[in-house]
């Protein structure tokens, strides 16, 4: 009984956090400015989970993700962003595959990467 509820926490944790039972993070990343990410594997349903603030930049602010691999609906729009601080989950449908996660920044930054 006792490992019935704790599968059952663990799933209602995950869900509650925007990923199923069955997603991967497959990165997770923290830092500040540009970044590369390179030969990531996803399924054909995936999301990136992204936040950035820019305390103490007045000037260019910025923050942008560009997907890299086989052509998406996402790769041509991406995340361009230019407030002092935000945070999205983009969700992503088909092409299964590697990609690369190119991130331009000027600002101090958290993104994931989650695959069901």
């Amino acid at each position: 009984m006792k490992t019935l509820v704790f599968a059952f926490l663990l799933t209602f944790i995950a869900s509650a956090q925007g990923a199923s039972a069955h997603s991967k993070v497959i990165l997770d990343m923290t830092g500040t400015g540009a970044k590369t990410f390179m030969n990531l594997p996803v399924s054909d349903n995936w999301n990136i989970k992204w936040s950035y603030i820019c305390s103490g930049y007045e000037v260019h602010r910025a923050f942008a993700i560009h997907i890299d691999g086989p052509a998406t609906a996402y790769a041509e729009s991406g995340v361009h962003e230019s407030q002092t601080k935000g945070s999205g989950i983009d969700y992503l449908h088909g092409g299964q595959g590697i990609r690369n996660l190119r991130l331009t920044s000027t600002c101090d930054w958290t993104v994931s990467v989650i695959t069901e």
